[in-house]
């Protein structure tokens, strides 16, 4: 059992916080061929693609962090403890750190930051992380539902309706409706106040504004955290969820 945690370990830490420092890195090669003529106005193909390649990569791996993080929270209630869900709380937390720390330390070197856009910096990354921690607890507590109800609901097929993939649902759900309302609350309510004659295109942006939210932060994600899932089990084997209540 000791080795099948190990690895389990290995997993929860090195596959967030490796998506999160692939995810800066193509965020920073994105910030830099964008705006360079090298790359927008080259006669290469992959070259002129080459900025969007970033992009999108960068999209992809940082939705990776996000839905491995909250499957490394399930994973553990359901088959190790609470204590070691806590432990993979605190692994992704770190590795957002440490991801924040190598966008900061580039920034810097790159741009000369002063002292006053660092402060700015640190204050939007302490946001961004206690959104992160709350996503992450509100994985903790549906997940110890989740088990709980896998061995207690009346249901048939309980262990199917309760399973981990179902789970991830929710927290992923959780995410996306609080970034519909910032969307709604600070850009389409204030626009909508601001203007009358709303053209048909800026209604058009709006809707696309809402599916590209959705489209990423709920679908992306989810199957993304469904598929780390599906990673984990392979990693420890199938294992008896522990519906005990005691950590290890």
């Amino acid at each position: 059992m000791k080795q099948i945690k190990n690895r389990f370990y290995l997993g929860f830490i090195l596959i967030p916080l490796i998506s999160l420092l692939l995810a800066k890195i193509l965020y920073i090669f994105a910030s830099i061929t964008v705006s360079d003529i090298y790359y927008t106005g080259s006669s290469s193909a992959f070259l002129r693609f080459l900025p969007y390649l970033c992009k999108h990569g960068y999209l992809l791996f940082d939705q990776l962090f996000a839905g491995a993080s909250i499957a490394s929270v399930i994973y553990s209630v359901t088959y190790f403890g609470k204590k070691t869900a806590i432990k993979s709380i605190i692994a992704a937390s770190l590795s957002f750190l440490a991801a924040f720390v190598v966008e900061l330390v580039y920034n810097v070197t790159r741009n000369s930051l002063s002292t006053g856009q660092i402060t700015a910096a640190a204050i939007a990354m302490i946001s961004e992380l206690l959104f992160f921690a709350v996503i992450l607890i509100i994985s903790f507590i549906f997940a110890s539902l989740f088990l709980k109800f896998s061995f207690t609901s009346r249901k048939r097929n309980r262990l199917k309706t309760y399973s981990i993939y179902r789970a991830a649902i929710i927290p992923t759900g959780i995410s996306t409706i609080i970034r519909i309302l910032d969307i709604t609350l600070f850009n389409v309510i204030p626009f909508l106040k601001e203007y009358d004659d709303i053209r048909p295109d800026e209604i058009a942006d709006i809707a696309l504004d809402y599916i590209y939210c959705i489209g990423i932060y709920f679908v992306l994600t989810y199957i993304l955290a469904a598929i780390v899932l599906a990673v984990f089990k392979s990693i420890t084997g199938a294992l008896k969820p522990k519906f005990t209540g005691v950590s290890k």
